[in-house]
C-alpha cells in the first residue's frame, strides 16, 4: 500500500509487501480457473473489482469473502501482465472514498467472487487528507 497526500503524486509512506491466499473453494479462486479449463464460465474469471475492511481473521481456503468489508467496489485502475507468471493489479481509492479507520484486510474478486484474500499487517492506518494506492500482485509457480 503506498499513501499519497491527497490529490496530488507526493508519496507520504509504503507498506511492506503482504502475503496473499488465492482462495480454494466451490466458485471462488482457483476452483474457477478450473471451470474455465473445463470450459464452465457461469462465473467470470477477470477481476474486476476490490475490497478492503477491518477483520484479521486468517485468509483460508474457505473464504468467499471479506470478515468485515468496509469499502466494496473499488474498481481496478490499471492490471499489468508484468511476466510470464506474475500480474499486478493496481488499486486507487480517494481520500473521500475511504474513511479515516484501521484496515486488515484486503480481497481481490472476480465480478461477486472472492478470488484471493490478504491480512494487512501490521493494519494500515488511513488518516485525514491521504489517498491509497494498492498493489496487489500474484506469482504463479510449480513448486
Amino acid at each position: 500500500m503506498i499513501t499519497y497526500k491527497a490529490g496530488t503524486e507526493i508519496v507520504l509512506r509504503e507498506t511492506d509487501w503482504n502475503k496473499n491466499l488465492v482462495v480454494s473453494n466451490t466458485n471462488h479462486g482457483l476452483n474457477l480457473i478450473l471451470q474455465h479449463l473445463a470450459g464452465t464460465t457461469t462465473y467470470a474469471l477477470e477481476i474486476t473489482q476490490a475490497k478492503i475492511g477491518d477483520d484479521n481473521t486468517a485468509a483460508t481456503d474457505n473464504d468467499t469473502d471479506l470478515g468485515n468489508a468496509i469499502v466494496s467496489d473499488i474498481a481496478v485502475a490499471t492490471v499489468d501482465e508484468t511476466t510470464t507468471s506474475q500480474i499486478t493489479w493496481e488499486f486507487f481509492i480517494t481520500d473521500s472514498e475511504l474513511a479515516d479507520d484501521t484496515y486488515e484486510e484486503f480481497g481481490i474478486f472476480a465480478t461477486d467472487q472472492l478470488f484471493a484474500r490478504s491480512i494487512i499487517s501490521p493494519a494500515y492506518v488511513k488518516s485525514t487528507g491521504e489517498d491509497t494506492k494498492v498493489e496487489y500482485v500474484i506469482n504463479l509457480n510449480n513448486t
